[in-house]
This record gives C-alpha cells, structure tokens and sequence, in this order.
C-alpha cells in the first residue's frame, strides 16, 4: 500500500480553489478545507507533526440555490486530491 503525501493547508486549499474554477466557472461556491481535530493521527518519529484526512464544505450563497447542484459533482471532482494527498498538521505532543 502506498502512503499518502501530506501537503499543507494551503497547497490543498489552492487545489480545491483551482478545481471550483475548473469545473464550475464563475460559480459563486466557496469551497473550505476542513478535517477532524479528533482523528489526527501523530508520527512516531515527530510527535508535533500529525496527518489527517481532510474534506472540502462549500460556502453557497443563500440567494442562489444553483450552487447545490454542484456540490455532488464538486465533491467527485475532489476525490482524486482526497486519494492523494492527507493534510499535515503541528499537533502539541501528548504529554
């Protein structure tokens, strides 16, 4: 099994800017990288530095109900980066 790269927030961030933009252009999402405090998972090696799995939210604005549609596509189109790459975190070693 190969081990997922990790990449920082904003590299991720970026990518999941770019693909908003590539597969819906001039749409009005939002789109947000958010993980789970509670399932970061620390290196033996390096105990400040975790990796976790992440996902994306969408900010949609209310007055536009069209941005809902795109969420399942957006998350599909998503999946490749998700398959990729875990994000890296500093975590405060447990003590």
């Amino acid at each position: 099994m190969v081990s997922k790269q990790i990449q920082p927030y904003w590299y991720l961030q970026q990518l999941v800017d770019a693909e908003v933009r590539r597969v819906a252009p001039g749409a009005a999402v939002t789109p947000v990288v958010m993980y789970d405090d509670e399932k970061i998972q620390r290196h033996e090696d390096c105990p400040g530095v975790g990796r976790v799995r992440w996902y994306v939210r969408y900010v949609l604005p209310a007055a536009d109900s069209s941005g809902r549609a795109l969420k399942p596509i957006l998350d599909a189109a998503m999946v490749r980066w998700q398959q990729r790459y875990d994000l890296g975190v500093n975590c405060e070693a447990a003590a």
